[in-house]
């Protein structure tokens, strides 16, 4: 799953216990200790059987981790046929019986939206990879690409490491967005990377992305709460001057990061590699 997202271990589990409530492996034990209550309740067969489907290689361990989960030993659940099959979860995601999938319990808030969601999982992969471009040398960092990569027709080719996690993280369109609405932001992290050592400059791209989020972010929770997604700015950087949507901008930066954070990761792993 890790791979999947396209982040460390380590940071899918933090990503994964910060937005569920709980890691993978707690959710998927306690999940399994559901579907195992709901086969004791609902079927005959043998607590051995069920306690291998679950995952316990002896009935003993399933024993005592049902018995901690529930309060009763399996073969007490059984009998009695009391209590709910749902087990108390941060994440408030349980074992569905009727479709043997999953389903989630109301929670009486209104939760993370997708929106919400999208430029979470934007920030903390970007940050991820550039934590990682952190353990490169200026030599890798600098080593001119195989290819040269063009994402956007108007912007020269992208011809290094280093130059990819910059445009990774350089966020002026939407800074100047900001800026011109009279979007109250600290400004700090906004300004060109320039030239430096390896570590000035992937330190300094942390502190753009960090200031990209911890400004950018509530702007976009206010357009999407009041509905203005179509409300339209004047970009005077522009030659000559163009209006533009909120949508657009926030689209755009959304699409455009999915992709270079796709090419940043296959990067950093083939400079990991020379390395060796």
């Amino acid at each position: 799953m890790a791979n999947d997202a396209c982040v460390s271990r380590f940071h899918f589990q933090r990503i994964f216990r910060d937005v569920m409530g709980e890691t993978p492996g707690e959710l998927e034990r306690r999940l399994r200790l559901e579907r195992a209550a709901h086969a004791l309740r609902t079927t005959k067969g043998d607590v051995m059987t069920i306690a291998l489907d679950a995952g316990y290689a002896s009935i003993e361990g399933f024993s005592r981790a049902f018995r901690r989960a529930y309060g009763q030993s399996p073969r007490q659940f059984r009998k009695l046929r009391s209590g709910s099959v749902d087990l108390v979860g941060a994440s408030h995601v349980h074992f569905d019986a009727r479709t043997s999938t999953l389903r989630k319990t109301h929670t009486g808030g209104k939760g993370m939206d997708l929106i919400d969601r999208m430029l979470d999982n934007d920030y903390r992969s970007k940050r991820a990879l550039l934590e990682s471009a952190l353990k490169l040398t200026d030599e890798q960092l600098d080593a001119p690409l195989l290819m040269l990569l063009r994402i956007e027709p108007w912007l020269e080719p992208d011809n290094s490491l280093r130059q990819v996690l910059g445009r990774l993280t350089d966020m002026i369109w939407a800074a100047e967005m900001l800026k011109t609405v009279g979007w109250p932001h600290t400004g700090e992290g906004w300004i060109e990377n320039g030239q430096a050592t390896k570590a000035t400059v992937v330190e300094h791209m942390i502190r753009q992305l960090d200031g990209y989020y911890r400004d950018y972010a509530p702007f976009v929770k206010h357009v999407k709460e009041n509905d203005l997604w179509e409300t339209t700015w004047i970009d005077a950087g522009c030659e000559p001057a163009e209006t533009f949507t909120y949508a657009t901008v926030i689209e755009y930066s959304l699409e455009r990061s999915i992709h270079r954070r796709f090419v940043c990761q296959g990067l950093l792993e083939q400079a990991a590699l020379t390395s060796r």
